[in-house]
C-alpha cells in the first residue's frame, strides 16, 4: 500500500510505501528538494479518510510546550490563581505515566500530524489504529477510536 506524504518545506508529494514502517530511523529526505523530516507513522487519517505518512514538528512542538510552561511559572505555587490547577494536573499526569511505566495502561509513544489535513493523531499501542486528537503532553491518557483501549502518551 502506497501512503501520501507532503514534504514540510517545498510542500511537494511523495508515497512510501509499508517498508517504512519497519526503519528503526523514520527520518527520511524529501526526494524533491532533500529536506530531511521525521515520518513517524504510516496509516489511514480519519480526519481526511485518506492513506497517509503522519509527520512530527518536534522542535515546533517543544517550543510551544515550553513557552507555555514559562508562561505558567508564576502561577504554579499559587493552588488558588488562574492557572493553580496546573500544578494539581501536573501531578495527575506523573501519575498517569507512572501507570504506563508499570505496565497498568499501555504506553503509546507515536504521534503525528497528517500530511494531507494537518491534524495531530496518536496511534494506538493495543491496534495501531489511529486516533485524532486536538493536544498531547505526557501523561495524557487516550482512548482508541477503533478498540477502545485505553492508553498513556510517554
Amino acid at each position: 500500500m502506497n501512503y501520501l506524504c507532503k514534504c514540510s518545506e517545498c510542500h511537494e508529494t511523495f508515497y512510501l510505501d509499508d517498508s517504512h514502517r519497519e526503519n528503526s530511523n523514520k527520518f527520511l529526505r524529501c526526494p524533491h528538494c532533500n529536506h530531511r523530516m521525521c515520518i513517524s507513522m504510516l496509516g489511514y487519517c480519519p480526519t481526511c479518510h485518506a492513506s497517509t505518512g503522519f509527520r512530527t514538528r518536534f522542535y515546533k512542538d517543544i517550543s510551544t510546550g515550553v513557552a507555555k510552561w514559562v508562561k505558567s511559572i508564576p502561577d504554579i505555587a499559587n493552588l488558588n490563581g488562574k492557572r493553580g490547577k496546573i500544578f494539581k494536573d501536573f501531578i495527575s499526569d506523573a501519575k498517569n505515566a507512572f501507570k504506563g511505566y508499570t505496565g497498568d495502561l499501555p504506553m503509546a509513544h507515536v504521534y503525528g500530524y497528517c500530511c494531507k489535513c494537518g491534524k495531530m493523531s496518536i496511534q494506538c499501542p493495543e491496534c495501531n489504529a489511529i486516533t485524532h486528537i486536538d493536544d498531547i503532553h505526557q501523561g495524557q491518557v487516550f482512548v482508541c477510536s477503533s478498540c477502545g483501549r485505553e492508553f498513556v502518551f510517554v
